[in-house]
């Protein structure tokens, strides 16, 4: 059961070598079990090194199932109350795989039961920046597909209340206009009335999602808004454009997942199908492009996998110095020539490294190392001090990729720059027929469709015929019938001219303004309270009002679909993804006191 956890993500091996990784695993987990029962420490290390030669014949990189192991030994030794076998057991597994994130969180538990604050927060610091390390590749492309995801949501969310707010504000008017259009035509009002609700219902008669039937209401509304919550309006519309370029990352981010040519370059889970990776390799690395620099230096690290040195040599040296990859190829090329004891050969390659790049603190590491093998105590230290004091962490770094501190450690090549041209498409032969996608396009077109429409409709519309709603009393009226464009002409005779009207209409006009005045103030109660920003949306606000409602918008997404929802097997052992959601929807919950409540208090 443990060894099933992680074996199944993130890419599927080949089934033969799958069965045989599971069956070497089971054999020398069960040993280490073993060894672990009988408590004989000696047998325990030397079955753990087994371990960790698999791991660097297998392809140097991380061996996951085996981190999960451990990882769930120390979690279980840890709930049993074993502080020092927990210890240990979190230790293994970093030692196999260095961006094991919850493994830092089972360390920082021990300092926080050993009352150590400081620590505590250091390890689980340490342990994020980890799992969210580019080179942790596919838990780093899971996590960005969480984020596209949920700012896709945010985004047309963000739009449909907005809209929806307009909508309420001018449904009135917008059926009052239309019953008039009819009238015109000869019918009678109450069907005049029922074709506006009718046009009103349309775009969700039409069996359109939410939110292309806002776009649609936003084409059928826009003349009767005013000219600032036109420009609102208009730029509104950049919420599809970002729901594309979402759409376009989510859908790069899903093919880099199953992407068998990316997992060869990434190469952070081998599964130990060499010779069919090196013929996929070798028939990318013939084409010319961008990435046949990438594809030359995977495939000459598979050559070194299979043991063919020479080979993953003269491959390396394909790689031209304009390249990025130059300086990571020759410091494998250094380590190459250091299996195969031709130490001279291995001094050349890492001081050209450092001729190019003083600052290159693996090549220093590196090249202490073959001194110390041939015989150059002085050099050794010089160039070890040198690594250490360009990166702390390098002898960290040799201990979690090799069984001692003695061993020379492969350049990884450029994971971080490779998962970003995953993620942009720049890998891909036709990039520009990647935004050619529906999800990418239709998004993008109906934008420019609905700015377009928009517009058009407002000029064709003679704005006298356009009806609005008195700000004071609430009646709604012709433009072309009122002096003033807020008011009706009876507000406008009675609390602006003064003019004296018969003492029943006078009556008649204030309890009109004082039930619309209280009808108003409840309907715009409630909407602040559900959605914070629509009152200032309804009272002649819409620049404030669409970007509360958009962060408010944001929090509650965020708060909604956490990190915690990812698909992988860190999120059953994290706690901080679940910190995380509680953040947001404290933070959810401050913003609604501040722009949802205090807006209420202070009218009342």
């Amino acid at each position: 059961m443990l060894l099933i956890v992680p074996m199944g993500w993130a890419q599927d091996p080949p089934p033969t070598t799958e069965g045989e990784q599971m069956a070497v695993l089971a054999g020398v987990w069960e040993n280490y079990q073993r060894a672990k029962a009988d408590g004989n420490d000696a047998e325990r290390e030397r079955v753990f090194q087994t371990f960790r030669e698999m791991q660097v014949s297998a392809s140097s990189e991380i061996f996951e199932s085996a981190g999960y192991l451990f990882l769930l030994a120390g979690l279980d030794d840890l709930e049993q109350g074993r502080t020092a076998e927990a210890r240990r057991e979190f230790l293994n597994a970093l030692k196999l795989n260095p961006y094991l994130w919850p493994a830092y969180g089972g360390l920082a538990k021990i300092k926080e039961k050993e009352n150590n604050t400081g620590l505590f927060v250091e390890l689980n610091k340490k342990g994020a920046l980890k799992g969210l390390d580019p080179q942790n590749a596919y838990f780093f492309l899971e996590v960005l597909g969480w984020l596209f995801t949920n700012l896709y949501v945010v985004f047309a969310v963000a739009f449909s209340a907005f809209v929806f707010i307009l909508l309420l504000k001018y449904v009135r008017p917008f059926v009052f206009t239309t019953q008039g259009a009819m009238e015109h035509r000869g019918m009678k009002p109450m069907l005049g009335r029922i074709v506006g609700y009718s046009f009103f219902c349309l775009p969700l008669l039409l069996g359109l999602n939410f939110f292309l039937a806002m776009g649609l209401y936003l084409v059928l509304f826009f003349p009767f808004l005013d000219q600032r919550e036109k420009i609102v309006g208009s730029l509104s519309l950049l919420c599809w454009v970002l729901v594309a370029l979402c759409a376009f990352f989510q859908a790069n981010i899903f093919e880099a997942r199953v992407d068998p040519l990316l997992r060869l370059h990434l190469n952070q889970f081998y599964r130990g199908a060499t010779d069919a990776d090196i013929n996929t390799l070798e028939a990318k690395s013939s084409r010319e492009g961008s990435l046949r620099d990438q594809t030359l230096f995977t495939l000459a690290r598979m050559y070194k996998i299979r043991g063919e040195f020479v080979v993953a040599l003269e491959t390396y040296e394909k790689i031209p110095e304009s390249s990025p990859l130059w300086v990571t190829a020759r410091i494998n090329m250094g380590n190459l020539h250091v299996l195969m004891k031709e130490f001279q050969q291995a001094v050349d390659q890492y001081k050209s490294v450092l001729d190019k790049n003083a600052k290159m603190a693996l090549a220093h590491h590196n090249l202490s190392l073959v001194y110390i093998r041939t015989g150059n105590p002085q050099e050794a230290a010089k160039h070890r001090n040198q690594a250490r004091d360009l990166d702390q962490g390098i002898s960290d770094i040799s201990e979690s990729l090799r069984a001692g501190n003695e061993s020379v450690i492969d350049a990884g090549g450029l994971t971080g720059r490779r998962l970003v041209q995953a993620v942009f498409g720049f890998d891909r032969p036709a990039a520009g027929a990647l935004w050619l996608r529906p999800m990418v396009v239709v998004p993008l077109v109906s934008a420019l469709l609905l700015l377009v429409l928009s517009w058009l409709h407002t000029r064709l519309r003679n704005f006298r015929l356009i009806a609005k709603t008195c700000e004071k009393c609430g009646m709604v009226y012709y433009q072309s019938d009122s002096p003033n464009s807020e008011w009706c002409s009876q507000c406008v005779s009675l609390y602006i001219k003064k003019e004296d009207l018969p003492s029943d209409a006078k009556i008649r006009k204030h309890e009109e303004v004082k039930a619309f005045t209280k009808r108003r103030r409840l309907i715009s109660t409630v909407l602040q309270i559900f959605l914070p920003g629509s009152k200032n949306i309804l009272h002649g606000s819409p620049w404030s009002g669409a970007l509360i409602v958009s962060a408010w918008t944001f929090l509650v997404v965020m708060a909604v679909l956490p990190m915690s929802r990812l698909a992988h097997p860190f999120m059953i052992y994290l706690e901080g993804p679940i910190v995380l959601s509680f953040v947001f929807a404290i933070l959810a919950a401050v913003f609604w006191l501040i722009f949802g409540l205090r807006p209420i208090w202070q009218e009342d």
